[in-house]
């Protein structure tokens, strides 16, 4: 009986299998057999109204919905679906749409806010150099004054410069005449040239005022007082000659100075030598007097010797008697 109703359970379990087998084989053709689901259109493509049934149904099936019913029933649903479908997109469209304007609503503001930022350093960063600026300009200022209205110890000329010429630049300094004449052969500018010519015309009037002066000088020093009335009258001649010389014009001051000066030194070259012949000639009257006591001497040690003979003849003539 054991082995009877073993037998039995396991055939019912094959014809189990055998069925379950059988069923999921005919569940496979069928559902090969059944058309393919397609994917639903959109919404703005379809005009219900205007469908057949069989595209309507095909429709509700593609959104997994009841496509049984009439025509009417269909269109009704299928209407109900599109205006859904309709109201998700507006409604996600706003929202992106929303959230596309607050991003860049926040990016704009970011942007203004940056932009205030750097309109702001720009606006200190100018302050600081307006104020950088006007404290130049306030020392340039300061500077200019001083060294306009601070005068000098000793009595001088006051300069001021023009504050027009080159635009405010141009400015007036004290400089030796030393260093005006220590210029280069290069410096050929217009400025720098008539600088240099007044330097070289301005130094030779100046030496020749102070070599007239030395000379005038050496011409009026005093002389030996042997020769008083020939200075005096030299003095007198050069009194004139100045008097004379201040009514004329420059260029014969000049011609009648060389001619005093070749004057002067003629004067003096016959002064000496008028005291080189009176100096030879008391050399000649000197030795003149000497040859002459010489010659005397002479005369008188042989007068000497002639009357010592004589006493020593008549000695002998004494004796001899």
């Amino acid at each position: 009986m054991l082995l009877i109703s073993s037998y039995f359970f396991i055939v019912i379990i094959a014809i189990i299998i055998i069925l379950a087998m059988i069923i999921t084989s005919f569940l496979a053709l069928s559902r090969d057999d059944s058309p393919k689901k397609k994917d639903p259109s959109h919404y703005a493509t379809l005009d219900p109204k205007n469908m057949k049934v069989v595209e309507l149904r095909a429709e509700l099936d593609a959104r997994m919905l009841n496509s049984k019913g009439l025509k009417s029933q269909l269109i009704a649903r299928l209407t109900k679906i599109l205006k859904n479908e309709q109201e998700k997109e507006e409604s996600e469209k706003a929202a992106s749409a929303e959230s596309t304007e607050t991003d860049e609503a926040k990016k704009q503001e970011e942007e203004e806010k940056k932009k205030e930022e750097e309109r702001k350093k720009k606006e200190e960063e100018e302050r600081k150099k307006e104020e950088e600026e006007k404290k130049k300009a306030e020392e340039r200022e300061r500077n200019l004054l001083e060294k306009r209205y601070t005068l000098p110890d000793q009595p001088m000329i006051v300069v001021h410069p023009s504050r027009t010429a080159k635009s405010g630049k141009f400015d007036c300094t004290t400089m030796s005449l030393s260093v005006l004449l220590d210029y280069r052969q290069e410096d050929n500018k217009e400025h720098s040239f008539e600088v240099s010519l007044f330097a070289e015309l301005f130094n030779e009037m100046l030496m020749r005022d102070f070599a007239f002066r030395i000379y005038r000088a050496l011409c009026e020093c005093p002389e030996k007082p042997a020769k008083e009335e020939k200075k005096e009258k030299e003095d007198k001649k050069d009194k004139d000659k100045d008097k004379k010389d201040k009514e004329k014009k420059e260029e014969k001051e000049e011609k009648e100075k060389k001619e005093e000066k070749d004057k002067k030194e003629d004067e003096e070259e016959r002064e000496e030598k008028m005291e080189e012949d009176k100096q030879a000639e008391k050399k000649e009257k000197k030795e003149k007097e000497e040859v002459k006591e010489e010659k005397e001497e002479k005369k008188e040690e042989e007068e000497e010797d002639e009357d010592m003979e004589d006493e020593e003849d008549e000695d002998e003539v004494v004796r001899i008697n």
